[in-house]
């Protein structure tokens, strides 16, 4: 029995000691990321204790996000480790010339928000989608009259509104005669009008925006 026993006793001490390393593997790894996290924060708060109050919360997101992506590209597609970490903040430099730095691209970004302002106008530069700035910006280039964009904005509206006039007066008509509501081709034929001159309309903003 006890000789039976044995290879059990061996086969099990094995599967106890891989499942022991897979373990400590797994704390290890989990230790190493404590550690990177740590140094990430004290040195972000340490950061943003040269930011103002009310600046201190973006900047902690934005610099911790940069940090960790750059301490990524260090690691070469391995697991990250606290020197990496080390390394990526020491190129960093001081909290205080990172909060400088920080401080000065905030600077960059207000000054480029007040040119688009100047630009668009503060209507346009607050609601103007990206793809629709650079239309105005093509327009712009063009030469074209700064006017001409409010007005193909506006122009663009009652033609979306005379649309669906157009397209319920169809709509209307065909029902109305085939439930003998009416016996008058006058709303399919008005409505037919409107598409037409939709139509029209689309046809000479085509026209404009491509010269």
């Amino acid at each position: 029995m006890i000789l039976w026993c044995a290879p059990y006793r061996a086969v099990n001490g094995a599967g106890e000691q891989a499942r022991s390393g897979i373990q400590t593997g797994t704390d290890m790894k989990a230790g190493e990321s404590m550690l990177i996290e740590n140094r990430i924060e004290r040195y972000v708060t340490e950061v943003t204790s040269n930011l103002p109050v009310y600046d201190r919360g973006r900047a902690g997101r934005e610099i911790s996000a940069m940090i960790r992506d750059m301490i990524r590209e260090n690691a070469g597609g391995r697991e990250p480790d606290i020197l990496d970490a080390r390394a990526v903040i020491g190129e960093l430099g001081s909290p205080a010339d990172m909060a400088g730095a920080w401080l000065e691209m905030k600077e960059e970004e207000r000054i480029r928000r007040e040119e688009e302002r100047e630009a668009y106008g503060p209507e346009e530069e607050a609601g103007l989608s990206g793809w629709f700035r650079g239309a105005a910006g093509e327009i712009r280039r063009s030469g074209l009259p700064a006017s001409h964009l409010t007005r193909e904005r506006v122009l663009n509206a009652v033609l979306a509104v005379l649309t669906v006039l157009a397209v319920c007066l169809v709509a209307f008509g065909l029902i109305a005669l085939g439930t003998r509501t009416i016996h008058t081709m006058l709303p399919v034929f008005l409505g037919c009008v409107m598409a037409l001159l939709v139509m029209t309309g689309r046809g000479v903003l085509y026209r404009q925006s491509s010269f």
